[in-house]
This record gives C-alpha cells, structure tokens and sequence, in this order.
C-alpha cells in the first residue's frame, strides 16, 4: 500500500504541478506582448495612408481569428484588440500585419496559460492530500522533512493562489474590457515582472519541496 500511495503521489506532482508551473512561467512573456503591441519593432504613424493600411492589417488578424475556429473568449477578446487602438504608433505595411497578428497570437495564449493555471492550480491540491496519505502509511507524521515540506507546500499555495492567479485574474479583466485604455494596458505591463517574481519564488519552493522528498535530512526509514 506505501509503494503504491507513493507512486500515485509522485505521478499527480508531476502531472498537475508541472503544468501549471510552466504555464504560470511563461505568462508574464505573451501577457507583456499582449499589453503592449505598439512596442513591437518597424511601428511607426505615416499619416491617412497607414492607417488604412493598419485597418486591413486588423481586419486581416481577426480574420485569422475567426476561421482558426475557436469561437470563444480568446477569439472574441482578440477581435475586440484587433480592432481598438493599442497606442500612439500605427503599424504599417507588412510590418502592420505581422505586428496585429501577433497580438491577436499572444492575446490568445494569454486566455489560454491562465485557464490552464486555474485548472491546474485545483488539480494540484491532489499532490499533499496523497503525501499525507504516504507519510501517515510510513510514519514519519512527526519528521522535521516532512513538517518542513508541508510549511513549503502552504507558502506555494499561498504564492500560487493569491499572488500568481491573482495578477493573471487582472490581466485577463483588463484584456476583456473593450473600454481599457492605453494607459490601463501600460501600467499593467508595468507590474509583470514582479509577477514573474512571485512566479519565481513558487517555482523555487516546489523545487525545496522535492529536494526535501527525496533527501529527508533525519529521516530513520532511509533514503
């Protein structure tokens, strides 16, 4: 019964932690691109002419949009971006078209990383409800490793569910607002890197957490 606790205590840490640590890690990339398509290299304003350039460019990226076949959230808030200025800069030319699609891209990976988050974020709560299960069949309720490992565990929880789903929650509101403003979308933009931060630290202390597992300083069953 302890080989096969253990087994499927590994097997859901590695099935619903990994996910949710990958896709929390990459967010902050697709939700700063985004948030800030006018950044994008070759945006420049040239008058009338572009902006009836942009327009197509726009239309063409909703296009794409639409016949990829999602049909959702991500298709709709991505149209939505498409059509509503992202800044000061118009795109023009190829370069136009490039720059729309790709924020069309990114808004869609953006919906797409934050469900997979929450999704994830629930599933995970299996991984310390069966490593209970393990060390209550081993006895080993009352080793520091263990008790140490269950203190991280909460601090990742904390990190994950307030911190992490907390500034993707804002991302995604403020991506589905059709009324945002370019000003909202900067100073978000502004806040990622302390997400990824936070994402950081959540990975660091999962990473503790199966160094602690596997090592168990003062354990007296064994390595």
């Amino acid at each position: 019964m302890t080989k096969l606790l253990l087994s499927i205590h590994v097997l859901v840490a590695v099935m619903f932690i990994g996910p949710v640590t990958v896709a929390a890690s990459l967010f902050p990339r697709f939700a700063r691109q985004a948030l800030l398509p006018a950044g994008a290299p070759g945006a420049a304003s040239a008058g009338e002419g572009a902006a009836g350039q942009a327009g197509a460019a726009r239309g063409t990226a909703a296009g794409e949009v639409a016949a990829a076949g999602e049909g959702g959230r991500e298709a709709a808030v991505a149209a939505r971006t498409a059509e509503s200025p992202a800044g000061d800069a118009e795109p023009t030319g190829t370069t136009g078209v490039a720059s729309a699609a790709e924020t069309v891209r990114s808004i869609a990976s953006v919906m797409l990383l934050h469900r997979i988050s929450r999704v994830y974020a629930v599933l995970s709560v299996a991984v310390p409800a069966f490593g209970l299960l393990t060390a209550q069949q081993m006895g080993v309720m009352g080793d520091t490793w263990l008790i140490a490992s269950m203190v991280l565990t909460v601090v990742a929880a904390i990190l994950l569910g307030i911190a992490v789903l907390g500034y993707q929650d804002a991302v995604v509101t403020l991506l589905e607002d059709e009324e945002r403003d370019t000003g909202a979308m900067r100073a978000m933009a502004a806040r990622l890197p302390k997400l990824g931060m936070v994402t950081g630290l959540f990975s660091l202390t999962w990473a503790v957490v199966v160094v602690l597992m596997v090592v168990r300083p003062g354990s007296t069953t064994g390595a």
